[in-house]
């Protein structure tokens, strides 16, 4: 069974490596509490593995991605412990981007300005 928001899935009574699943959650828990990328849509890992300040850099994943990122379109990517994570979007994700100025929302067909939404409350 999996959790229905973040789709990760439940512990199972007496099963193995709970720790590794549970460590999963808690940095997807992490990531979803604080709704602040540091871009939307970029294209390629920006990261160098061995600089320990891009530690908890978090991007939204633009089309076509390249390297580690291949296949991840829209998905939240977040380097952390020496690896990027991913987290899949959800219908009615806020996002904020201060370096792009924006508040997204995630819709059916993808990310757009959180005004739209805001604008019909």
């Amino acid at each position: 069974m999996t959790l229905p928001k973040l789709g990760y899935p439940e512990l199972e009574p007496g099963g193995s490596q709970k720790h590794l699943t549970f460590n999963e959650v808690l940095r997807a828990v992490d990531l979803m509490m604080q709704r602040r990328v540091d871009s939307i849509y970029a294209f390629q890992d920006p990261i160098d593995p061995g600089d320990i300040d891009t530690f908890g850099d978090t991007h939204v994943i633009g089309s076509d991605p390249s390297g580690e990122w291949a296949g991840k379109f829209e998905y939240i990517a977040r380097f952390d412990a020496g690896r990027w994570w991913y987290v899949p979007p959800r219908v009615g994700m806020i996002l904020w981007s201060p370096a792009d100025q924006s508040l997204v929302v995630y819709f059916d067909v993808g990310y757009g300005p959180a005004w739209n939404v805001l604008s019909d409350l």
